[in-house]
């Protein structure tokens, strides 16, 4: 499984859309609309964190451990947005 994380430039700010990919095919995508100013840990974060909710649905510990994963493996290997 993997999730990429583009950014948008828009009128009025930027996006960070997101898609997970499961062998190479999309699964879902998710979206975070930033009007202004992005207070994230790292660029893409909330767009990630939405991704997993999204995909998960109420299973939240899924949701906790794909979030801890994901986004450990995203600081790590430093993939960049752009």
């Amino acid at each position: 499984m993997e999730i990429v994380v583009d950014y948008v430039k828009t009128r009025n700010g930027f996006n960070h859309v997101a898609t997970m990919y499961k062998n190479g095919i999309e699964e879902c995508s998710a979206k975070q609309v930033w009007i202004n100013r992005t207070w994230e840990s790292f660029d893409g974060e909330s767009a990630i964190k939405r991704i997993i909710k999204k995909w998960c649905g109420k299973n939240e510990l899924l949701q906790n451990k794909m979030e801890s994963v994901f986004i450990e493996d995203y600081k790590k290997e430093d993939m960049g947005l752009w």
